[in-house]
């Protein structure tokens, strides 16, 4: 049975998204020689996961830890200075998650939290996840797949750095 409404366009897109990774490898792999993605057990897991509607503030966690490994890690530095925003934006959410931007000097600290609460309110109807309410979790997640599938759709520019 075919899933409806937000729930199945997270799994479409993370569907869709699957695919476009393969398409992509394939394309980059025929002019550079090796895949543009990194395929490992871990992307592949990445993006069956995905591919999940996000309910909570730890399964969003999980979420852009996801994205963070196959649209940052697995792709290493074999983009350069192309990286589409949507990938920057990936990053930027993990490091809100991963390190404590709490330390340094206070205008900087209140750059770093003004950054990431801007990228995280690009995709949520909240500044920061803990403000988000669980059921518009899942809303932050289709905004988020929609952005990097939107500019990895146009995998023809990737795939030819």
């Amino acid at each position: 049975m075919a899933a409806s409404g937000v729930a199945g366009e997270v799994k479409r897109l993370g569907e869709s998204l699957s695919k476009l990774v393969e398409q992509a490898n394939t394309q980059y792999a025929a002019k550079h020689g090796g895949d543009l993605f990194k395929p490992t057990n871990k992307t592949g897991a990445a993006l069956q996961n995905i591919q999940r509607s996000v309910k909570s503030d730890s399964g969003y966690k999980d979420f852009v830890g996801d994205l963070y490994f196959v649209f940052w890690e697995s792709v290493g530095d074999r983009l350069d200075a192309h990286i589409p925003s949507a990938y920057k934006d990936v990053n930027a959410l993990r490091t809100d998650l991963e390190h404590d931007l709490g330390h340094g000097k206070r205008k900087k600290v209140a750059a770093k939290r003004k950054k990431m609460s801007a990228v995280f309110s690009k995709y949520a109807s909240a500044a920061t996840p803990s403000t988000l309410t669980p059921e518009h979790f899942v809303v932050m997640q289709v905004n988020l797949l929609s952005a990097n599938r939107g500019r990895y759709s146009r995998s023809k520019r990737l795939t030819e750095k």
